[in-house]
């Protein structure tokens, strides 16, 4: 690494945690109270969920970065069922998964000794997350979870209303970083479009977190697996 890095930005999903599936994890509400006092039966659990993860996984496609308000992403699904629910149930629902869904999530084993290497070598931390649902669901989750105390600054897409790869979230995690755009911030994540390209377009130097090494072709600067990540940063900062 030729460039001093001064900070780092990470994504969380796939690359500090292992996520769970959100149509497995809606799937498994079959049966509960909220489903059974809804009227969803197992069946139309089981294609809810998976129209719910198609969804948000189209989220990453096309060239539009804004934020949709989480209510329409499970409303939608709903509605081609012809199922038309309030706004007070759908966000029950959508809680019940979204709390499923996060509790299934687990904390990679590489990822709290990187943490702790990095903030004991002085370098800012920032969490850079494309989320679509409650905000607090996951700044609950990261809590419970024990990553929130490394980060200096943690930057949810719901909020701000727009997502990675926009540069406009970047900069708002640079900022509140007290940092310029540059080669001097490294953004680690396991998404092409959102982290890589989205860090590339800011001039960052950019990390790809893989299941191998030798994946599809990527734009990264380096791309490693996440239990080297550590090795990465002790031989590189």
């Amino acid at each position: 690494m030729t460039t001093t890095i001064r900070a780092v930005l990470f994504d969380l999903g796939n690359t500090l945690s292992v996520s769970a599936s959100l149509s497995d994890t809606f799937t498994d509400l079959a049966g509960s109270p909220i489903a059974v006092e809804l009227g969803l039966d197992d069946h139309l659990m089981a294609d809810l969920g998976g129209e719910i993860d198609q969804s948000i996984a189209d989220l990453y496609k096309g060239h539009s970065t804004d934020q949709p308000h989480w209510l329409d992403v499970w409303r939608r699904p709903l509605r081609r069922h012809g199922i038309e629910l309030g706004s007070a149930d759908i966000e029950r629902l959508c809680r019940a998964h979204l709390g499923h869904f996060v509790r299934s999530c687990e904390v990679a084993p590489h990822s709290i000794p990187l943490l702790t290497y990095l903030r004991e070598a002085a370098i800012p931390l920032g969490l850079v997350s494309n989320v679509t649902g409650p905000v607090e669901i996951f700044r609950d989750d990261l809590v419970r979870k024990g990553l929130a105390p490394y980060f200096s600054t943690v930057i949810w897409s719901g909020p701000v209303g727009y997502r990675k790869p926009d540069r406009r979230i970047f900069e708002i995690a640079i900022d509140k970083l007290g940092l310029e755009a540059g080669p001097h911030v490294a953004m680690v994540g396991d998404s092409e479009a959102a982290d890589i390209l989205g860090g590339k377009g800011m001039g960052f130097t950019t990390v790809k977190v893989g299941k191998a090494v030798k994946e599809a072709a990527t734009a990264a600067d380096y791309a490693i697996t996440g239990p080297c990540l550590l090795e990465f940063f002790q031989s590189n900062l």
